[in-house]
Formats: C-alpha cells, sequence, structure tokens
C-alpha cells in the first residue's frame, strides 16, 4: 500500500510538475529519478561526514556528488600527462589517466 501511495503522488507531483514548468523534463521516469536523487541527497550528504566510513564507500559517496557537475568522459583524465604510479620506475610509463579515487596516474596496461 505504501509504494502506491508513494507511485500516486509521483504521477500527481509528475503531472503539477509539467503544468506549471515552461520545459518539463522529457519523460515520467526522468522526473521520477531526479526526484529520488533529491530525497536521498541530504541522507548521503550526512553519511559521507561519518568519520570511521569505510573509505571505499566514501570514495562512492563523494563520486555520486560530483556525477552532476563533471562531465564523466574527462573524471579519469589528468590534465598533463605523468609517470605511471604502477608500473616499474625503469619502464616511465607516461599516462593521461589516473585512479578516480586516489588520483594516482595509471596506464591502461
Amino acid at each position: 500500500i505504501f509504494f502506491q501511495m508513494v507511485d500516486i503522488s509521483t504521477v500527481n507531483s509528475f503531472i503539477i510538475y509539467s503544468t506549471f514548468n515552461e520545459n518539463p523534463l522529457s519523460t515520467r521516469f526522468d522526473f521520477v529519478h531526479d526526484l529520488a536523487m533529491e530525497l536521498i541527497r541530504p541522507k548521503l550528504e550526512r553519511r559521507v561526514a561519518i568519520p570511521n566510513l569505510p573509505r571505499d564507500l566514501k570514495a562512492v559517496l563523494v563520486d555520486f556528488f560530483r556525477k552532476p557537475q563533471n562531465n564523466p568522459d574527462l573524471d579519469n583524465r589528468l590534465p598533463k600527462r605523468k609517470t605511471c604510479s604502477k608500473c616499474p620506475s625503469a619502464k616511465r610509463r607516461k599516462t593521461a589517466y589516473k585512479w578516480v579515487v586516489c588520483c594516482d596516474p595509471i596506464c591502461l596496461e
């Protein structure tokens, strides 16, 4: 019953939104997706502030907040080529890519 009420309220809010907005979102799916993201954002912001949160989970949450602002294609690119941090230093492989989590340069081999 609860999810049916949530579904009915999202349909009603989409109708009201598209009626009063000059350029509404293209589909109801996009509207519901954006609505869900806005509803969970405060909880995720509070969760990111927990000091003993695991590092990988914190990286995922930080990446979640960064995605709408940044271009996902350029997220893992470095502005200047650097030496790969994982390859032996004797090989001196240059790369334009980095780890998204720790920002260390990493080659694609």
